[in-house]
């Protein structure tokens, strides 16, 4: 076998002697390729190494010899131009590998395609319009673009809604990084909130970072280099912001690096996640490339700390083997770089980073990331293709969210941003009324702590974010209204960014029953004080890719031939760039008339002078104007061609956020004909953006509003803004050109043309551009004429016919005191002053309607005393469309041509079909249903359509929105917290709060109605007041009448009766003296009053039924411990169960109306909880029997849910709010839910009028009683009385007998011995 060949020459500049290129190549034979790396940085050392080890199996393995030539670029363009020459012209590769930026590839692309050589980028994000211009371009690294699902999927876990997005200045990569994180998180209901430019070659990044440091709890992504990412870190480590108070996650930029770092330079992103690109390093393939990667890279980079290969080894060794298997098939067949292409383009097999296979000569997408835990460095595997996290690559595994993996990274309760933070450096100004005429709200008057309601409520809502500090600031200069506009003023904090974790915090301060406690404490525990009182059409890219070499040679050219001093222009940052190291080198000042360059630009290069204005000043002007117009999303249009344009979107995004705007979409315009236009704004049209600006060259402009306006996009519906980079060359146009530019309005550059020095300058410059370019159809001098003729009048000056270096020359510059054409020429650090003025034109009129000015606002007329500024342009009495149309405009938010309807989910269980009514399949009614349809009304744009849903349950009704299922939902649904996190609602179109409903009993018991109409103390009173007049009379009276004399007992009674029958009898002529006549007189007299008083309170009570709730409150009811019922599927078995505190056990669902009464009559149930608008309806259906009772919980209304980020939110809660003002709402509550007919309503009047025996049952048993007990003492004393009699009268005729009897024995003894003697005398 043959020794392995491979000419590898490491060659930093391209001016390599045509001698010793031909000598090399003499000593090797057989085929050859390129490659372009920057063998300087460890992604380029780690390429070089793989792909000679590449190279060296493939002549191994098939005994062919195959060259390969590596030039290092130096990741500067303009050296990748150079090389891709060298490699093709002289050393005739057959391909060329590499390099790994775009704007490398871009530099060399062209180059291979011109000349029929496949050029295989490695760079990892290549826009989709670059294999479309070049057909010999190749993408041979898997597009990454992929990860900010990952990203997006991260932050979704951790709950976060808004994203600083950090990305390095210095090419366009980061643009389409942006768009495509900002896609993501809006998948999620996330946005990117700001963004964070980093300069390069910068130590420290304190400056960028510290507003940042203010805003504790922020969610950062970090798109850089490593170098930047590891100064980056440091930074803010040192600045406290790497922590559990912050979250940062990196992308595979930063990440795919890490094996290359040190243990000390680790230390720095303790806490950080990253996300990396995956391939399997666990089989033997692998293991025996890396066994051979470490030793030759440690032999060739010795310097090097670590020699494990990463992700850009293994794929440098796959793209060079397959561009070998290709060259060594197209060998055996002809058709050179096509056939070539048609080889690569089929080649299949297994390579270290897996399946090795094309699709449109495009390496299959990256689907799988690892989530990595940068300090430990630690991976955890992830798929971003709707699958979610596992913890391996094992198919079988389950795919879940990042916070249940149960691995390194810190729990959800340990990172709470919301909850915890360090204390801020700068405190929340908060606006409070000086004069409230509710003091139980908000109370003032003690000047060392408010109190009130509301200021309670708010001090619990910032518990939930402790380091925020905040201070409450007296405001007594207007109204409410004043004080609120106070927050635009700046005089309080706007743009808060935690909006929605605040309305999360109220809705569980809310469902906690916080709310409530606090209601009672100030409002519910007021005492009542009257308690007494009541009852681009070119596909070709030409020469205008060529501009980096183009520029390079004529920059070199003007130095090293023409001998120049000074070098003017360009008018680009991509041209300046190219020739400011040139220039800086030579010691020559460069003057660059760009106006889009970025600040660090002059630090980094002595020699560059910014000798025009930059105008991103103008981003404020545009977001002054969305604002005037009520709009609150916009998407930007921007050219995807340079890194001009992330720069632009950073200025636009802060402008927008300053102002309550949120910039809700990205769209990068390819360089490709015209017809490709429609498919981006097709998609645009079918996702609803109305609010467009564009921020691309006029070329691009002109097919794009050309396109709009076929597609019937420019008209009422659509708000479409373009900046200075258009607008500026308007005056260049035709008026056929111009005519589809209907509607748009424009920011342009502003320079005085009305001073006797433009006109002399114009009538000039006229004539002689007339003469030099006679095809053009304008000739008229705009901003960029005005621009160059004073520079050159500026440099000309320092000049000055002496000579000078550089330095000397640029100081000259700096001292010139000139007020030119444009203006005063005034620079600051080798910096002309940005531009602060600009022109707001109607773009089809080319006329100006305004000057917008920074820090003042929009004027009709500048440059004198009299300039009166507003804030809204809508105050400028120009010509733009009037106020009404403009309002049209704002409620038309989706295009009359858009034919996908919103998928509006209806619960088809509702238990109260007075909200929601789905008996007839054809039409659905009830009160939420109108409610929709009232508010779409006002959207008459904005199609719709329902579609019946049968979930169990509201909170899965909704949560089919965040599974894309419905687009929103239109039902009797609660606002709660729980739910936010699958959807966005609407304000609440109802009373909120929960309410509960018990059984009515009678006031008192009936049989004591009689003793209703006075009081306890009333009845005593009376009874001391009669007895003391009856004793009064009764005293005076009884020496004059006998019959109130006698014993004490019966003096008592005759007492007791006189002092009661006075109330009813006149006793007048029967009393003796005065005295009691006058006492008897005004104790009539009060009598009097007092009869009529009971008389008529007691008639009032009897007409009016007096009723009371069987259960008074909570309390009461958790005492009975009796069952409560609520409505089946709803919210509130929750809140009974974790707020109120009822078991589980107490609890029963009932479906209807019908079914909660019956329930309440059995007594199944002491009491039913319901929302207040249903509590409303069944009260008005059972108006008799039923009654609310307690206090009001406080929970969330019923509101519509949206899918998140649905950007016409917005508007739907301001027609609500119309339908709610206008008294529509009022209306549908009356005919939906107060109209409700009341079931009782028929039960007999007579029945209920009438007074029943139950009425005055004590007074008959207190009357019958009383004759009872009096007859019963009657009887017995006259029983006694008689007994008593007849016992003294037997006791008399007993006395008799016995005596008669007693007689008549002693007779009859006396006569027997009469008898005796005289039968036997004595002498017998």
């Amino acid at each position: 076998m043959s020794q392995p060949q491979a000419a590898v020459l490491d060659k930093s500049s391209p001016q390599i002697a045509t001698a010793s290129r031909y000598a090399e190549i003499s000593h090797v034979k057989g085929a050859s390729i390129g490659a372009i790396l920057d063998t300087t940085s460890r992604v380029g050392k780690e390429a070089k190494v793989a792909m000679e080890i590449a190279i060296d199996d493939f002549t191994r393995d098939t005994n062919q010899i195959l060259v390969l030539h590596i030039r290092n670029s130096q990741s500067k363009p303009m050296l990748a131009g150079h090389a891709a020459r060298e490699l093709i012209d002289t050393l005739k590769v057959k391909a060329i590998l590499g390099p790994h930026t775009w704007e490398e590839a871009f530099s060399i692309a062209d180059v291979g395609s011109q000349a029929h050589i496949p050029t295989l980028s490695l760079a990892d994000s290549i826009p989709k319009w670059a294999l479309q211009h070049w057909p010999f371009f190749v993408q041979a690294s898997p597009s990454k673009y992929a990860q900010m699902k990952a990203v997006a999927a991260i932050i979704q876990s951790w709950g976060q809604r808004r994203v600083t997005f950090v990305y390095e200045d210095v090419d366009s990569t980061s643009i389409r990084v942006t768009s495509h994180l900002s896609d993501a998180l809006n998948k999620v209901g996330a946005e990117i909130s700001h963004l964070i430019a980093l300069p390069p070659l910068t130590s420290s990044y304190s400056k960028e970072l510290e507003r940042h440091k203010q805003e504790q709890g922020t969610t950062f992504v970090v798109h850089t280099s490593l170098a930047s990412a590891v100064r980056l870190f440091h930074t803010a480590k040192r600045m406290g912001m790497v922590g559990k108070d912050n979250l940062w996650v990196v992308t595979s930029a930063v990440t795919d690096l890490l094996h290359s770092l040190n243990t000390t330079t680790l230390s720095s992103m303790q806490g950080i996640i990253g996300v990396r690109s995956y391939f399997p390093e666990s089989k033997p393939q692998f293991q025996d490339f890396s066994k051979r990667f470490r030793q030759k890279f440690c032999m060739e980079y010795p310097e090097e700390e670590n020699y494990e290969p990463g992700i850009f080894a293994v794929q440098a060794y796959d793209a060079t083997s397959m561009v070998a298997l290709a060259v060594n098939g197209s060998n055996m067949t002809s058709g050179g770089g096509q056939n070539l292409l048609q080889h690569i383009s089929r080649v299949n097999f297994n390579g270290l980073t897996g399946k090795v296979q094309f699709r449109e000569r495009k390496f299959s997408t990256a689907r799988q990331f690892q989530i990595v835990n940068v300090f430990g460095k630690i991976y955890v595997g992830l798929s971003p293709s709707g699958l979610g996290f596992p913890g391996t690559d094992d198919e079988s595994t389950t795919y879940c969210s990042i916070q249940y993996l149960g691995q390194v990274f810190c729990s959800r309760e340990q990172f709470r941003p919301t909850q915890t933070r360090q204390p801020l450096p700068t405190t929340l100004k908060v606006g409070v009324p000086h004069r409230s005429n509710f003091k139980q709200f908000v109370n003032t008057d003690n000047k060392d702590h408010y109190t009130g309601f509301s200021i309670e409520v708010f001090r619990e809502i910032m518990k939930g974010f402790p380091d925020l500090r905040y201070k409450f600031i007296p405001f007594s200069e207007g109204s409410y209204d004043d004080m609120v506009e106070q927050v635009y003023k700046k005089a309080f904090s706007k743009g808060f960014p935690k909006v929605d974790d605040i309305n999360k915090v109220l809705l569980n301060v809310s469902e906690s029953g916080k709310l409530r406690e606090l209601e009672k404490e100030y409002i519910v525990s007021e005492k009542c004080v009257d308690a007494e009182l009541s009852t681009i059409e070119n596909a070709s890219l030409g020469l205008q890719n060529l501009w980096v070499l183009i520029v390079l040679t004529g920059a070199r050219d003007l130095i090293d031939t023409h001998r120049v001093e000074a070098i003017l222009g360009p008018h680009t940052w991509e041209e300046t760039l190219s020739i400011a190291e040139v220039g800086s080198h030579a010691q020559i000042p460069t003057f660059s008339l760009s106006d889009s360059s970025p600040l660090w630009a002059v630090e980094r290069w002595p020699f560059l002078v910014q000798a025009s204005p930059n105008n991103y000043a103008q981003m404020n002007a545009v977001a002054a104007i969305i604002r005037s117009w009520g709009q609150r999303h916009v998407t930007m249009i921007y050219e995807d061609t340079d890194s001009t344009s992330s720069r632009v979107i950073s200025y636009l995004s802060d402008a927008l956020q300053n102002v309550g705007i949120k910039m809700i979409n990205l769209v990068a315009l390819p360089p490709l004909p015209s017809s490709s236009f429609f498919e981006t704004l097709r998609r645009l049209e079918v996702e609803q953006r109305t609010t467009y600006v564009v921020y691309t060259s006029l070329d691009m402009a002109i097919p794009l509003f050309h396109t709009a306006k076929k597609m019937n996009l420019m008209g009422n519906n659509e708000f479409w803004i373009a900046t200075s980079p258009i607008t500026d060359l308007l005056h260049s146009l035709n008026a056929t050109v111009i005519s589809s530019m209907q509607g748009i309005v424009g920011v342009r550059s502003y320079f005085p043309e009305s001073g006797p020095q433009f006109q002399v300058f114009r009538r000039s410059f006229r004539k002689k551009f007339n003469m030099e370019n006679p095809e053009e159809e304008n000739y008229e001098p705009g901003i960029f004429a005005v621009q160059a003729y004073d520079a050159t009048w500026v440099l000309a000056a320092a000049l000055d016919g002496t000579d000078t270096n550089g330095k000397q020359l640029i100081e000259k510059v700096l001292q010139v005191d000139y007020k030119g054409l444009s203006g005063k020429f005034n620079f600051t650090e080798r910096k002309l002053a940005a531009a602060r003025l600009f022109e707001i034109v109607n773009v089809v009129r080319q006329t100006c309607s305004g000057f917008w000015s920074d820090g003042l606002g929009f004027s009709e007329n500048i440059g004198d005393d009299n300039a009166n500024y507003v804030s809204s342009i809508q105050k400028l009495e120009q010509d733009f469309c009037s106020m009404e149309q403009w309002n049209t405009r704002r409620r038309q938010t989706l295009s009359t041509s858009t034919n996908i309807p919103l998928r509006v989910g209806v619960p088809s269980n509702s238990c109260f079909k007075q909200f929601v009514n789905t008996d007839n399949k054809d039409y659905y009614t009830g009160f939420s249903i109108e409610v929709f349809r009232e508010i779409m009304r006002g959207l008459p744009n904005l199609k719709y359509e329902f579609i019946l849903s049968d979930e169990p349950n509201y909170t899965a009704l909704v949560e089919q929105i965040h599974k894309k299922k419905f687009d929103a939902v239109a039902a009797d649904t609660m606002i709660l917290a729980s739910r936010l996190k699958y959807a966005d609602f609407t304000q609440p179109y109802t009373e909120s709060g929960l309410e509960m409903i018990v059984s009515l009993q009678p006031k008192v018991p009936a049989g004591w109605v009689f003793m209703k109409p006075f009081t306890g103390s009333m009845w005593t009173l009376i009874a001391a007041i009669t007895i003391y007049n009856g004793f009064v009379i009764w005293l005076v009276e009884r020496n004059y009448c006998t019959e109130l004399k006698g014993s004490s007992f019966d003096q008592i009674g005759i007492l007791l009766c006189l002092a009661f029958t006075t109330l009813f009898t006149l006793y007048g002529e029967k009393l003796h003296s005065n005295l009691s006549r006058m006492a008897m007189v005004v104790w009539l007299f009060v009598a009097l009053i007092i009869t009529q008083s009971y008389t008529a309170s007691f008639a009032s009570m009897l007409t009016a039924q007096r009723l009371e709730p069987r259960i008074s409150d909570i309390e009461t009811l958790k005492k009975t411990n009796a069952s409560v019922g609520y409505s089946k599927g709803s919210y509130i078995e929750c809140y009974l169960t974790n707020v109120l505190g009822f078991p589980h056990n107490k609890l029963a669902a009932f479906e209807t109306t019908q079914e909660f009464a019956k329930a309440l009559r059995s007594g199944e149930i002491g009491a039913v909880f319901l929302s207040v608008p249903k509590a409303k309806l069944f009260l008005s259906q059972y108006c008799r029997s039923f009654t609310k009772a307690g206090e009001t919980y406080q929970a969330g209304g019923f509101g519509f849910a949206f899918s998140k980020g649905f950007p016409h939110l917005h508007d739907i809660n301001e027609a609500l709010l119309n339908v709610s003002e206008t008294g529509k709402l009022r209306d549908l509550e009356k005919k939906y839910i107060m109209s409700e007919k009341c079931v009782e309503s028929e039960l007999s009047t007579n029945e209920n009028g009438s007074l029943s025996l139950q009425s005055f049952w004590i007074l008959f048993v207190l009357t019958g009683g009383t004759s009872t007990v009096a007859l019963t003492i009657y009887v017995v004393v006259g029983f006694k009385k008689r007994c008593t009699r007849m016992l003294d009268k037997h006791k008399s005729v007993c006395t008799s007998v016995m005596a008669v009897v007693t007689n008549m024995w002693h007779q009859r003894r006396m006569f027997s011995r009469s008898v005796h003697d005289a039968e036997f005398p004595p002498d017998a």
